[in-house]
């Protein structure tokens, strides 16, 4: 413990001077938020490190003696190094002077940014400070860059998926569901969708928490609670800016769910994003939190259900002949087997990854009179899933098999984001077999009977 207490003392005074020339302005800050490379050489190195591996976020953490620094890359975390605890305690306060935070501020959750300025163009960083255990931990998250999010190719949406999303929002009015579960993509999906809209020739308003990134002709409002500024009164706000379309960062309670109902029957274009499983089960969940069937029924013109997997790198993916089980499952949601999927394997290009990004697979389901009436009387989601099928709504894993087929995913991934349905398969093949065991114990015990 006093090792520990020393080490910590020792990192507080070499920083300390740090801090001294920043907030005196011996490094130049044209901004409150802001890192240039005149930061100190560590903590450079490590925002340079993280870019060049494409690396979303940087968590470092204290591990025994050591303080770790991980980067999560395209959804995987791999630890990077394992430094001194002295030294590791130097560079985090060094994120914390760099993202204005007091490095003495301990023992309580701290939350901030900064700007990474290079001649490629600015990056901005969210960072978190927290506690853990006798010591802090920080994570820092990069966020997306515009090129990345606006464009729907880039996320995976292919031409005929992008056209049916253009055909929802030609109405002007009504709801447009993203849903996924966390990490699934769904942020970047609303601001691609958002792109499709042309707002330079409408109002468009968003209430978001945080603001990831600013978007030409675009309204952002930033939630902020301690002002009083909830996703409730902020959308409550919206509506009355003559707005367009309002885009919402999250449905996450009742009283945000029940405003963007209302907000797309009053003639608006309303796009959120939404925690569910897939577009079935979205239903469901804006039910849950409190909006009528009936309203959900008038008003809801898409959900877009999502996923994502990893990229295989083009440059080093080699081809490999299917599995018996991988065979079936193509033919099971009567696909063509392609001759061959790929394996990813790891060159120079990729960094040794063997994948160079992400990507989404999606379910995009519109919603018709049949199913708008179904949802209306309060059908439930398993016969509204089957609807979607009769009318040929693919659902994610179909989109996954493809982008396997066509060698941009491995099928290690198609079975890591669709699992749950390939649970439910082999639950079916269970159930089967089950029953034509006992089909054939019967028949068996009626000959034994008959014999006697």
């Amino acid at each position: 413990m006093d090792q520990h207490l020393d080490d910590f003392l020792l990192s507080v005074e070499l920083d300390k001077a740090l801090e001294n020339d920043l907030l005196n302005g011996d490094v130049d800050d044209d901004t409150d938020i802001e890192i240039s490379p005149q930061y100190p050489e560590n903590l450079t190195n490590l925002l340079q490190q993280a870019i060049l591996d494409r690396a979303t976020d940087v968590h470092i953490d204290p591990f025994g003696d050591k303080m770790a620094i991980r980067f999560r890359i395209d959804g995987i975390v791999h630890t990077k190094q394992k430094l001194a605890m002295a030294e590791g305690q130097r560079l985090l306060n060094q994120v914390k002077v760099a993202a204005k935070i007091d490095i003495e501020k301990h023992f309580v959750p701290v939350e901030s940014q900064m700007r990474w300025l290079t001649e490629m163009g600015a990056r901005d960083i969210r960072i978190v400070i927290t506690p853990a255990g006798q010591r802090d931990a920080a994570h820092m998250r990069f966020m997306t860059t515009p090129e990345q999010f606006t464009s729907p190719e880039s996320l995976g949406f292919s031409d005929q998926q992008q056209q049916q999303i253009r055909n929802a929002m030609k109405a002007q009015h009504g709801l447009v569901l993203v849903s996924g579960s966390t990490g699934a993509g769904k942020s970047s999906s609303l601001y691609a969708l958002a792109s499709m809209l042309e707002l330079e020739k409408k109002i468009g308003v968003s209430i978001e928490d945080p603001i990831e990134h600013d978007m030409d002709h675009l309204r952002q409002i930033q939630v902020d609670e301690d002002h009083g500024l909830t996703m409730y009164e902020g959308l409550r706000v919206v509506l009355r800016m003559d707005p367009d379309v309002i885009i919402v960062g999250e449905i996450r309670d009742e009283h945000s769910a029940m405003i963007a109902a209302r907000a797309a029957m009053a003639g608006r274009l309303v796009i959120a994003t939404l925690h569910s499983t897939d577009s079935a089960s979205a239903v469901e969940t804006m039910h849950y939190l409190g909006v009528p069937y009936y309203v959900l029924g008038s008003t809801l013109r898409m959900i877009i259900s999502q996923s994502l997997v990893r990229k295989l790198c083009m440059n080093c993916s080699t081809g490999r002949k299917l599995t018996q089980q991988e065979t079936e499952l193509f033919e099971h949601y009567n696909m063509a087997v392609p001759d061959q999927v790929y394996n990813s394997v790891g060159c120079n290009e990729c960094g040794g990854y063997g994948h160079t990004d992400r990507l989404g697979v999606f379910e995009i389901a519109t919603i018709g009179k049949d199913v708008s009436k179904m949802i209306t009387h309060g059908t439930s989601h398993e016969l509204i899933r089957d609807t979607f099928r009769s009318n040929g709504v693919k659902p994610v894993i179909v989109d996954a098999l493809s982008k396997a087929a066509m060698g941009m995913a491995s099928m290690e991934e198609v079975y890591q984001a669709c699992w749950l349905d390939i649970a439910a398969i082999e639950e079916d093949k269970l159930q089967k077999n089950s029953d034509s065991d006992l089909v054939y114990n019967d028949s068996y015990t009626e000959e034994l009977e008959y014999t006697d």
